[in-house]
């Protein structure tokens, strides 16, 4: 077994990120969501082991829709894009060098980051994905999780996107981050914000609260508590330029939106929607950070 369901009377659970009290803040499903009252760290409260990445992240995450994606590889284009757009932000803080793209999945961000100038490898714990990296790009896509690398390189810079919230071991994951970046080096992290306007209004229906792939959701206040206890300083953040296409946007609503009025609307209009068109993203939900390590 890979996890262990939440129970019906927990005893006390300190926070993920900062050992707080937390609170359960609402139930979904049969799982429980917890909230930080100091640090506002929302986590699943469910324990979860080292085989939780290879029983989530399957093959079928990859291509069988519900909280993951129809077809993964059809997000090939805007993929790429943003790893473009995430190296160029990086060459403002650091002109050049060797970067690590943690989740890297296909190697879309990561052909991304090779245009706009790195030399980049990626890790990625599905071995599908991992393959299909290795064959179509000039690249090195390594298999495994951040908590259980091992590497004798150091890097320039990590980037970490839409991947911090599905980390097993959130406190081995950056420790490991830590030990491979080089002093000055910079991680640049993409997030879902919990304190946003759309997840405010959403609520329990945000597209984001899907247990147990998901385990953790953050606030720009959370993410630099976790930073800054390894000795990375923040040293830039916005709202990157994201896009989404069609067919991940239509798999996203029937998802989330199975039921319910609401949901009747929402999956009549995105059904008209061809799979292959590319929109902008309409929330003001996702965010981006970069921290700076110590010299």
């Amino acid at each position: 077994m890979n996890s262990v369901e939440s129970t019906s009377k927990p005893t006390a659970v300190a926070c993920k990120v900062c050992g707080a009290d937390t609170q359960r803040h609402f139930r979904t499903g049969k799982y429980w969501i917890r909230q930080c009252g100091e640090c506002t760290h929302q986590f699943l409260e469910l324990c979860v082991t080292e085989s939780h990445s290879d029983n989530v992240y399957s093959d079928d995450y990859f291509f069988g829709g519900g909280a993951g994606y129809r077809n993964y590889l059809a997000k090939r284009d805007t993929l790429i894009m943003t790893g473009r757009q995430y190296g160029g932000i990086l060459r403002r803080f650091v002109p050049h060098g060797t970067v690590l793209d943690v989740g890297a999945a296909a190697g879309f961000v990561l052909e991304g980051l090779a245009q706009a100038g790195w030399d980049g490898e990626g890790l990625e714990p599905n071995q599908s994905m991992v393959d299909y990296a290795n064959e179509m790009f000039p690249s090195l896509c390594h298999q495994g999780t951040l908590e259980s690398f091992r590497s004798g390189e150091c890097y320039d810079a990590i980037t970490m996107i839409q991947v911090v919230p599905h980390f097993y071991n959130l406190m081995g994951a950056f420790t490991a981050a830590e030990r491979i970046t080089k002093p000055g080096g910079v991680w640049l992290i993409e997030l879902w914000n919990t304190r946003s306007i759309t997840a405010q209004v959403l609520g329990k229906n945000w597209h984001e609260y899907n247990p147990p792939s998901v385990l953790h959701w953050f606030s720009q206040l959370s993410i630099r508590r976790l930073a800054s206890q390894f000795g990375m300083e923040l040293i830039g953040r916005g709202r990157p330029n994201k896009r989404i296409c069609g067919a991940h946007l239509k798999s996203a609503v029937e998802h989330n939106f199975s039921s319910g009025v609401v949901g009747a609307v929402a999956n009549r209009i995105t059904r008209l929607v061809p799979d292959e068109w590319v929109v902008p993203y309409p929330g003001d939900d996702v965010f981006w950070v970069a921290f700076r390590k110590q010299a």
